[in-house]
């Protein structure tokens, strides 16, 4: 969304509210943005629901594998449109909230 050089710079906060007022949910492989006050607090005020990979260092296969496993949840999850949340995906696929 903001290109490959741009994602680096571009600070948590921006690209929370960026996707929060289009009403996307989101994908990062940051866990511990549910730690950080301002982040967290973007995620809610923005109605971000946000999917962060439990292990941000798995290689692309098992990063793919994982997020296919958890495909139905996340579906699920953003059908039901729980606004503001934060959810972690496990490697073998499993999704479950973290915030709040």
């Amino acid at each position: 969304m903001f290109g490959a050089d741009g994602a680096q710079r571009t600070q948590d906060t921006e690209w929370i509210a960026y996707a929060g007022r289009r009403g996307w949910a989101a994908l990062t492989k940051n866990r511990h943005i549910r730690y950080n006050t301002a982040e967290r607090d973007a995620v809610a005020e923005h109605g971000l629901v946000l999917f962060a990979l439990a292990n941000g260092n798995l290689g692309f296969e098992a990063m793919s594998a994982a997020l296919l496993t958890a495909m139905p949840k996340i579906h699920e999850v953003c059908g039901q449109r729980p606004g503001g949340s934060i959810w972690i995906v496990h490697r073998d696929g499993a999704v479950e909230p973290q915030w709040p």
